[in-house]
C-alpha cells in the first residue's frame, strides 16, 4: 500500500493546499471502498471480526479491509481540512488514520512529531505505542518512542526504547545521543561512556556518524572530569575516522574542523578551514564565516599577523559587522595598543549597539589609554541600554579611581559587590575586593581597606598584589609589623624579582628597627625597578640617614624629588642640608 507522509510546512508550493489529481483519485477510491464495504453487509464485517490474527510484517498488510478503508477516509479528511488551514483538525484526522493503520510507520512518526512540537506527549505516545505494538519496527520509531517516554518522566521505558533502537540499528546516532544524554542527566556517567564506546566499536562508512560521536565525547569530557582525558582522546580518534572517510559535503568538513577547534587542536582545525576557504571563495557570507574561524585559530597559535589580516578582510566585505572589529580591538589591547583598540571597539559599538561586551572592552581600552572621562561616557551609555550590571559598576569604579575620586569609586565598587551577591556570587572575586581595598586605603579608611584586602586574599591565597598591598599599608602605619612582614614575604616568594615587593620588605624591616637588613632589599629594588621610582629613593634616604650616612641620604632624597615633588621629602632635604658657611 502507498504511504502518504503528512506535511505541515506552510508552503503552498508543497501541494497540500491544492486538490491535486492524486487526492481526487484517493477520495474517489476511498468512497468506492466504503461503498463496497457497506454493500458487503454484515456478513463481510462478521467474517472479518471472526478471522484470527495472523502473523504479519510491515511489508505484508494484515489490517481488515473495513479498518483500512476507515484509515484512508480519515487521511483524506485530514488532507481536506489541511487545505482549509484547519491545522488542528487535520492533525486529529491524521492521528485517527495512524491509529487505524499502525503499519503505516511513516504516518505514525510524523503525527507523533507534530504532537511533540505542540507539547502533547501523551497523544504522541498513543500513536507510537500503537505502531510499535504490532511487531518489530524501525530504529527511528523506537528512538522517538524513547524521547516521548523521557518527556513524560518514564526514564526506564525511555532507556529500554533507545536500546531497542540500537539493537535494530547500532549506528543510529539519534538513539545513541538520546540514550547518552538520558544517562548523563541521571549521573550514570560510566554507563553513558559505555554507550559511546559501544557505538565507536561499530564500523560505518558515514563520516557524519563519527563527527556527531566526537561531539558527544567532547561533551562527556567536559561534564565528567574523571574521564576527561580518555574522552578527549576518543573524540580525536572519531574525528580522525571522519577525516579518513574523505567526506565531500562541505558542511561535514566544517563540523570536523569545528570539532578540532573545540578540542584545542588549532593547527589541525586551521588546515581544514583553509581548504574550506578555497571552496567558499565565491560565497562572501560563508567565506567570511570561515575567515573568522581561521582568525581564531591563528590567534591560538600566536600568529596575530595572519589573524589581523583575515579580520580586516572581513571588515572590507562586511563593514557593518561589529564582530571583526571587536576581535581586532581585543588583539590590539592584548598587544598593549589601547588607543588602536579603543578605535576598533568604538566601531563595534557603532555597528552593534546591542553588543554589550563591546561597551565594556571599549571602556577598558579607554582606561588603559588614561581617558577615564571617555570611559565614564561609554559606561553611561551601557547603563542606559542594559541597566545595572556588575561590569558597568566595576568599570565605573575603576574610572573614578583613575580620576582620584575615591569616594565615588567606593560607591560603585560597593554597588558592583551587591549586584554580584544578588545575581552571581562568584563575581565577588578577589580583584573586586582588591580594588575596593585600594580605594578605601587612598581615601584614608584603613580599617575598611584591611578588611577588603583580607577578603581578596581569602578568595585567592596567592594574590601577590593583595598580600603586598596589605603588608605595606600596615608597615607604613607601623601596625601589625610581624604579620605585615609575613604577607610581604609570601608575595616575594611568588615573584622574587618584583621591585615593589622588595621595597616593601625593606621598608617593613626598617620599621622593625633593622636598617642594615632593610638596606640590601631597598638597593635591590632600585636595581630591578623598570624605571626610577621616587618612593624607593625616599625609603633609601631614610635608611641612609638612620645609618648615619647623611650624604647618601641627601643624594637619594634629591633623586626622589627630581622624579616627583613631595613636601615631606623636600622637608627632609632642607632639614639635613648643611648651610654654606
Amino acid at each position: 500500500m502507498r504511504r502518504w507522509p503528512v506535511r505541515f510546512a506552510p508552503d503552498r508550493r508543497r501541494g497540500l493546499y491544492l486538490v491535486t489529481m492524486r487526492f481526487r483519485r484517493l477520495i474517489v477510491w476511498v468512497g468506492l471502498v466504503l461503498f463496497l464495504a457497506v454493500a458487503g453487509g454484515c456478513k463481510t464485517s462478521s467474517e472479518t471480526r471472526a478471522r484470527k490474527p495472523t502473523a504479519h510484517s510491515r511489508t505484508e498488510r494484515s489490517r481488515p479491509l473495513e479498518q483500512v478503508a476507515r484509515a484512508h477516509a480519515h487521511y483524506a479528511t485530514g488532507v481536506l481540512l489541511r487545505m482549509k488551514d484547519d491545522i488542528e483538525g487535520a492533525l486529529e484526522q491524521f492521528a485517527q488514520a495512524a491509529l487505524l493503520d499502525p503499519e503505516n510507520e511513516a504516518l505514525a512518526l510524523e503525527v507523533a512529531q507534530q504532537y511533540t512540537q505542540r507539547d502533547q506527549p501523551l497523544k504522541a505516545l498513543q500513536v507510537l505505542t500503537n505502531a510499535a505494538a504490532i511487531g518489530p519496527c524501525s530504529a527511528e520509531l523506537y528512538t522517538q518512542l524513547g524521547s516521548t517516554y523521557s518527556r513524560l518522566g518514564k526514564t526506564d521505558l525511555a532507556e529500554k526504547s533507545y536500546r531497542l533502537a540500537l539493537a535494530k540499528a547500532p549506528d543510529s546516532i539519534g538513539a545513541i545521543r538520546n540514550l547518552f544524554l538520558l544517562l548523563m542527566r541521571q549521573k550514570r556517567f560510566a554507563r553513558a561512556g559505555q554507550v559511546l564506546d559501544s557505538a565507536f566499536g561499530h564500523t560505518t562508512k558515514k563520516a557524519e556518524f563519527y563527527v556527531e560521536l566526537a561531539e558527544l565525547y567532547t561533551a562527556y569530557s567536559q561534564q565528567y572530569r574523571a574521564r576527561a582525558k580518555q574522552a578527549r582522546a576518543a573524540a580525536l580518534r572519531a574525528l580522525d575516522k571522519a577525516v579518513d572517510l574523505k567526506p565531500i559535503n562541505p558542511h561535514t568538513q566544517l563540523k570536523i574542523a569545528d570539532g578540532f577547534a573545540l578540542l584545542d587542536e588549532p593547527a589541525r582545525a586551521l588546515a581544514l578551514y583553509k581548504n574550506l576557504f578555497g571552496f567558499y571563495r565565491e560565497f562572501p557570507g560563508l567565506r567570511n564565516t570561515v575567515r573568522a574561524k581561521m582568525a581564531e585559530q591563528y590567534l591560538r597559535l600566536g600568529d596575530t599577523t595572519n589573524a589581523v589580516e583575515h579580520l580586516e578582510a572581513i571588515t572590507l566585505d562586511q563593514p557593518a559587522d561589529p564582530v571583526p572589529y571587536f576581535w581586532l580591538g581585543t588583539i590590539a589591547l592584548r598587544d598593549n595598543k589601547p588607543v588602536v583598540a579603543a578605535g576598533y571597539f568604538a566601531k563595534a559599538v557603532l555597528f552593534g549597539p546591542d553588543f554589550e561586551q563591546a561597551y565594556y572592552e571599549l571602556a577598558r581600552a579607554q582606561l588603559a589609554s588614561e581617558q577615564p572621562g571617555a570611559a565614564l561616557e561609554t559606561l553611561a551609555k551601557a547603563r542606559a541600554r542594559f541597566g545595572d550590571k556588575f561590569a558597568i559598576e566595576y568599570l565605573t569604579g575603576l574610572a573614578y579611581a583613575q580620576q582620584k575620586e575615591y569616594t565615588q569609586a567606593i560607591q560603585h565598587y560597593t554597588a558592583a559587590e551587591q549586584l554580584a551577591r544578588a545575581t552571581n556570587p562568584r563575581s565577588t572575586n578577589a580583584l573586586l575586593y582588591f580594588q575596593l581595598g585600594a580605594a578605601y586605603e587612598r581615601n584614608g579608611q584603613f580599617g575598611q581597606a584591611a578588611t577588603c584586602f583580607k577578603k581578596a586574599i581569602a578568595a585567592e591565597p596567592d594574590f601577590a598584589e593583595a598580600l603586598n598591598y596589605l603588608g605595606y599599608m600596615w608597615a607604613e602605619h607601623g601596625q601589625n609589623l610581624r604579620e605585615a612582614r609575613k604577607l610581604i614575604e609570601r608575595a616575594l616568594k611568588l615573584d622574587p624579582t618584583n621591585a615593589a615587593y622588595l621595597d616593601s620588605l625593606g621598608w617593613v624591616l626598617f620599621k622593625q628597627n633593622r636598617p642594615h637588613h632593610a638596606l640590601k632589599y631597598i638597593l635591590r629594588a632600585a636595581e630591578l625597578s623598570e624605571k626610577p621610582d621616587p618612593t624607593i629613593f625616599d625609603h633609601l634616604g631614610d635608611i641612609y640617614i638612620t645609618l648615619g650616612q647623611r650624604d647618601k641620604a641627601l643624594d637619594a632624597w634629591r633623586k626622589s624629588l627630581a622624579l616627583e615633588h613631595s613636601p615631606d621629602v623636600k622637608a627632609k632635604v632642607d632639614r639635613y642640608t648643611v648651610p654654606d658657611q
